[in-house]
């Protein structure tokens, strides 16, 4: 076979093999085999390959028809098309049921010939559910091949996680460590960058020069850039060295890669230039720069590059279409406790202040600008310890003592500015450091021999502090705990420190409630476990660090949140808060308590905070944006404690972190140090009049159609569920019904033994929903890897004639009084002028043997009888359907009508879902989606309906 008659949608033999041909761009020819996994695509060589082109095998009208096991094969190739039709190929090969505003996104994406998108989300919409199912259409449709994730070094295993789950993506993480393993395992001289097709890595890891280069070097189809606001090119000319070199990686990289998609609850942080940065990328056209230095918005031009939904906005919506709000309500409430002014837990707050103005003295006495800076953040380390439980602050002192007296070995971190975003709980982009490590390196920073007699002394007092004396501890147990749990049985306490978590856990524990913890030392599979079992249990308490803060959805499993420490950082706050109150939610209220010890530089943060809301008049929606900038947050914090310590009387001998003295005084100077009611009022604008909140109207019940739709032609959970068990009674195996709503398999069958579940795969359900409020459960659907495995072999026995032959069979009607051919044809589309992809069709129809004419219904139902088909009446019927003379032309019409029919559904897309666009013609790019042409068809199966009477 010549080069020349290679083309895209055909049938060709290589390899004394069937392929589908899905590219060729003269030299190498990109193929799918057509026996065997549909997923297992390859590409040869054109010259060096003996190709010839191909039909599908002719139906043997001798060989005995099986309607069961024809259904069977016809379910199996609908469920593994590449669906032109189809509105949403994602919908059929993940386990998800997206709320249908989180199709939006993929509608955008969907119009145009590349996704340049931002989705600015505020936390708890799903941002991560509307990205998999973005990537995962474009994956389906051949749009997309390889995909670089970037994301902070904290969120790449809920990401790995996520993308498999939902999507059945197998994404690799590629860092520091995984990189000297790949090395041992891949064949000599492999790139693992170009070796892997879906790729995660840290923003911060890629961005070194030499890791830079090696990505560029490589070609992504897609790349998506989590929590992007920390790559924006930064507003602030000091300590942003990292930021810049962020924003160059993804500005470079933009330019570069043809699909990007950013994600971020907080896009705009107030400041234009580091917003429009992040535009830029997406679509020069959206940002105009003037001379003077001011910047504008195009809001029209972003139309297809910026989403951005809030809770308010999406209720407002919702109510709109006539609907309830799928959002909980939120009881959110600041705990104070008021410790006794003779009370132990004062004192030994007292103590461990003092102690932090003796370390910050001897940093002052070195005269260095790192050890001060080291040193002040020891003292606010040791003091949101002591806030945080005795028992944690103890820990720490003893780590010092100890360091000081027996020379143990210092921890090693590298970073000073990891250090410093722990301490004011910002996100850590140091992948080497866990948050226990960072902990712990603090104790043993700024240390001097002569401080062992004060250690001590606070060390012997601390010990004598029972859990009574803890007042904070026992507020949780006595008042919180009892009535949250009145109102839900089960209740997730989040602290920062892992060592708090040991001390919650032991002096919680009772008969009342079961407790479970989880923190950043346990493996994936163990937290699995644990969310199974809180999940399972009546009552419970989920003690648990910011290891399950982000990128996890707890929403079915509880409605309670106690933050047992405040978080400085409201986005951090908030990111807690949304895992449980977002969409989904079981509950119609999430209550939420955030406990904060009076006296201490936490109450002292949070009457700032709440000043800064009111002053600024910020409502929920723009709070979470205004405190994105981490460095307006870092100075808030410097410049309180700064102010603090100068306002202290009386201390001649050296600075003063944390005092009572003159408390009035200091929180009104604290608040005039860091109010700037101008810069803060024009930020405010800047988020309110730049931000995308009301530029994008989408009809949604034109998307519900659209997903009704989708299940109609791609088949839905319910047939999913049927096309297993007929798969599996054909294997010699089973699917037993466990009740409510739960299976279990068993195989019989070697073929079918994935390594991962091995010869029995337990609670198995086929109910997305279900398996969301069941962590321990495997939800099977469409692209589930046991599901691909049983449509390979259905299909694979389709063309070795194996077993029951499936691509013949007959049945009796009461529907027809004469003779009914019924056919099926695989039909292959190409779309695209210059850059074919091919869309393939699954064509039913039903001709009358009488007539020869086609009739439009395909779709009738067996009668029950006991009557049988001759095989030689059979073969006859069966040959004559083949030879039908006008079944050719018949055919082509039904493919021409199709093709005009995909054409005008393309058209219609836009002018349906985008309604009240600016721009009445027709975009370039929509000439390209609507170009369709022929690329052949076969017959898979003929059905013969035999009238009753």
């Amino acid at each position: 076979m010549t080069t020349d008659k290679i083309k895209p949608g055909i049938i060709v033999n290589m390899r004394n093999r069937l392929w589908r041909v899905d590219e060729f761009d003269g030299i190498e020819v990109v193929a799918t085999p057509i026996t065997g996994n549909s997923d297992d695509q390859k590409t040869f060589l054109a010259d060096i390959e003996d190709i010839s082109e191909e039909r599908f095998e002719s139906i043997n009208a001798n060989l005995p028809g099986d309607l069961t096991a024809q259904r069977l094969l016809l379910r199996a190739y609908q469920f593994d098309l590449i669906h032109g039709s189809a509105p949403f190929l994602s919908l059929h090969r993940s386990s998800i049921v997206p709320y249908n505003y989180q199709m939006v996104p993929l509608v955008l994406a969907l119009e145009n010939p590349n996704t340049r998108m931002l989705i600015g989300d505020d936390v708890g919409l799903g941002k991560t559910i509307e990205a998999g199912l973005i990537i995962s259409e474009l994956i389906q449709r051949g749009k997309v091949k390889r995909v670089l994730f970037l994301t902070p070094a904290n969120l790449k295993p809920q990401w790995k996680e996520a993308l498999e789950y939902f999507f059945h993506i197998k994404a690799t993480i590629i860092d520091s460590y995984s990189r000297k393993e790949f090395e041992k395992e891949l064949p000599a001289g492999a790139n693992p960058w170009q070796y892997f097709q879906f790729v995660i890595a840290s923003v911060d890891y890629a961005k070194s020069p030499d890791i830079k280069q090696q990505i560029s070097e490589q070609d992504w189809d897609f790349m998506l850039v989590d929590e992007v606001h920390l790559c924006a090119k930064p507003h602030s000319k000091s300590n942003v060295t990292k930021q810049q070199k962020r924003y160059e990686l993804v500005k470079d990289l933009g330019k570069k890669i043809p699909n990007v998609l950013f994600l971020t609850a907080t896009p705009h942080n107030g400041y234009s230039d580091s917003f429009a940065s992040i535009l830029e990328i997406l679509n020069p056209e959206i940002v105009t720069r003037k001379s003077n230095g001011d910047i504008t918005f195009d809001k029209n031009k972003a139309r297809y590059n910026v989403i951005q939904r809030n809770r308010k906005k999406l209720e407002a919506w919702y109510k709109k279409q006539g609907k309830n709000s799928p959002f909980p309500k939120r009881d959110q409430k600041e705990v104070i406790i008021d410790p006794k002014p003779n009370g132990k837990l004062i004192q030994l707050l007292d103590a461990v202040e003092r102690y932090g103005d003796f370390i910050l003295k001897s940093a002052q006495e070195n005269n260095s600008n790192g050890g001060k800076n080291i040193a002040n953040w020891v003292a606010i380390h040791l003091q949101k310890r002591a806030i945080s439980s005795p028992y944690a602050v103890l820990k720490s002192l003893e780590n010092r003592i100890a360091t000081i007296e027996n020379n143990v070995d210092n921890i090693t971190v590298n970073d000073a500015e990891t250090l410093e975003n722990y301490v004011f709980d910002f996100v850590s982009d140091d992948e080497r450091v866990s948050d226990e490590m960072a902990s712990l390196k603090l104790d043993f920073e700024a240390l001097s021999s002569n401080e062992i007699e004060e250690l001590k002394s606070i060390i012997e007092f601390g010990k004598t502090l029972t859990p009574k004396d803890d007042e904070k501890l026992q507020n949780l147990k006595n008042v919180i705990l009892p009535e949250l749990m009145a109102k839900d049985p089960k209740v997730i306490v989040f602290t920062k420190y892992k060592d708090t978590l040991d001390y919650l856990e032991k002096n919680l524990k009772t008969k009342e409630f079961d407790t479970f913890i989880m923190h950043g030392d346990m493996s994936l599979m163990s937290r699995t476990e644990i969310f199974g079992k809180f999940d399972r249990a009546k009552r419970a308490i989920l003690i648990a660090t910011d290891v399950i803060s982000e990128g996890l959805n707890l929403q079915r499993l509880a409605s309670n949140i106690v933050h047992y420490e405040l978080p400085w950082n409201p986005n951090r706050l908030e990111q807690r808060n949304g895992r449980i109150d977002r969409i989904g939610q079981k509950r119609e209220t999430v209550c939420i308590r955030t406990l904060v010890v009076d006296k201490t530089l936490d109450k002292e943060i949070l009457d700032l905070l709440l000043e800064k809301t009111k002053t600024i008049e910020i409502d929920r929606d723009y709070a979470a944006a205004f405190f994105g900038d981490e460095e307006y947050l870092k100075s808030i914090i410097f410049e309180a404690s700064s102010k603090k310590r100068s306002k202290k009387k009386n201390v001649p001998d050296g600075p003063d972190l944390f005092s009572t003295v003159g408390v009035d005084e200091t929180k009104k100077a604290v608040r005039q140090s860091f109010s700037f009611p101008e810069e803060d009022k024009k930020r405010k604008m800047k988020i309110e009049e730049e931000s995308f909140y009301s530029s994008l109207d989408i009809e949604l019940p034109e998307i519900d159609k659209r997903i009704e739709e989708t299940k109609r032609i791609v088949g839905s959970q319910d047939q999913v569920l049927i096309f297993v068990k007929s798969a599996l009674a054909r294997f010699n195996s089973a699917l037993i019904d466990k009740g409510s709503g739960f299976y279990e398999i068993t195989i019989n069958d070697d073929r079918l033994v994935l390594q991962r579940f091995g010869d029995t795969i337990k609670k198995v359900t086929f109910d997305p929903e279900l398996g969301l409020t069941n962590p321990d459960a495997i939800i099977l659907d469409a692209g589930h890897p046991f599901v691909r495995k049983l449509i390979e072999l259905v299909k694979a026995e389709f063309f070795t004639n194996k077993g029951l032959y499936g691509r013949n069979a007959y049945f009796f009607s009461d529907e027809v009084e004469s003779v009914h051919y019924n056919y099926n044809f695989l039909v292959r589309f190409t779309v695209g002028i210059k850059e074919k992809r091919v869309i393939e069709e699954l064509v039913s129809l039903t001709v009358d043997s009488y007539s020869d004419k086609e009739i439009s219904n395909t779709n009738f139902s067996p009668a029950t009888t006991t009557r049988n088909l001759s095989q030689s009446d059979f073969t006859e019927y069966i040959n004559e359907a083949l030879q039908l003379a006008s079944l050719d032309k018949i055919i082509q019409n039904k493919i021409e009508e199709l093709r005009f029919k995909l054409i005008n559904e393309r058209q219609e897309l836009y002018k349906k879902i985008l309604i009240e666009s600016k721009n009445s013609s027709q975009p370039t790019w929509l000439d390209d989606i609507i170009y369709i042409e022929k690329a052949g068809y076969d017959l898979l199966t003929v059905t013969i309906i035999q009238p009753l009477n």
